[in-house]
């Protein structure tokens, strides 16, 4: 599909961001669709109304529209998608968001940090495989971007039938701070850095808690002016942050 409707599900702090992003882009604005779709009607067409009046301050006329959407209800969320037909679906919708647990007594705290993703399964599958199920029935054929914990999520579904099309973590968050690394130790502009990373949600937690990948496998590519210097900045293939001080920190 080429098409340019999107739909957002899930406008909590992720979805948010991600309209924000469309509705403030000069250039994606003013060409795509957005269709922003939430379970909570009030909080989700306030959420529009705000990036509407913020674009408009910018100069920019984005298409939005709310629509209210409860993906636990099959049958009203597959007629929604028939009605609007988008081409790509960005799903963030879950049940429950990972820092509910920093709310948590300490004791109860570490054991789901210890627990590590098994635990946070059945808060972040239910919405996409409900989600998958609509578009089945929907008979509609959208490209899905699922961004709960995919690393368990798309797996599980695939088994099922049912896989979106990409799952997607947080290496955003991570490469930025690695070309400030590779910036800083070869004494280059940033600018003249690029780099390239393939890795699982896995590999971004360990990263950021850790300063490892833990042994779990991802790719990566650095490029300064061209010339490959991978092998220098990631002689082990761990990107372990010990001897590299100048590795910046994610606060959480």
């Amino acid at each position: 599909r080429d098409g340019n409707k999107v739909m957002i599900v899930g406008l909590g702090s992720v979805g948010n961001l991600v309209l924000e992003m469309l509705s403030r882009n000069q250039t994606l604005s003013e060409w795509v669709k957005i269709i922003a779709a939430d379970v909570a009607e009030d909080r989700g067409q306030q959420s529009v109304n705000l990036e509407v009046a913020v674009a408009d301050k910018l100069g920019l006329h984005p298409d939005i529209k709310f629509v209210s959407v409860d993906l636990l209800d099959i049958d009203s969320t597959a007629e929604t998608l028939r009605k609007y037909d988008p081409d790509l679906i960005f799903q963030v919708a879950t049940l429950q968001s990972w820092w509910v647990r920093e709310y948590l007594p300490k004791d109860e705290r570490n054991k789901i940090v210890q627990a590590e993703i098994g635990p946070w399964l059945p808060m972040h599958i239910t919405m996409p495989y409900h989600l998958m199920q609509a578009i089945k029935k929907a008979g509609t054929n959208p490209y899905v971007v699922n961004a709960s914990v995919p690393d368990v999520v798309c797996p599980t579904l695939a088994k099922l039938g049912m896989a979106p099309t990409v799952g997607i973590g947080n290496l955003g968050e991570v490469t930025p701070l690695l070309k400030m690394a590779v910036s800083k130790r070869l004494g280059v502009p940033i600018r003249d850095v690029t780099l390239s990373m393939v890795g699982s949600h896995y590999v971004c937690y360990h990263i950021e808690a850790n300063g490892s990948t833990d042994g779990a496998p991802y790719y990566l590519r650095v490029l300064v002016n061209g010339k490959d210097v991978t092998q220098e900045v990631d002689p082990d293939q761990k990107l372990k942050r010990e001897g590299w001080d100048d590795i910046p920190q994610i606060p959480e």
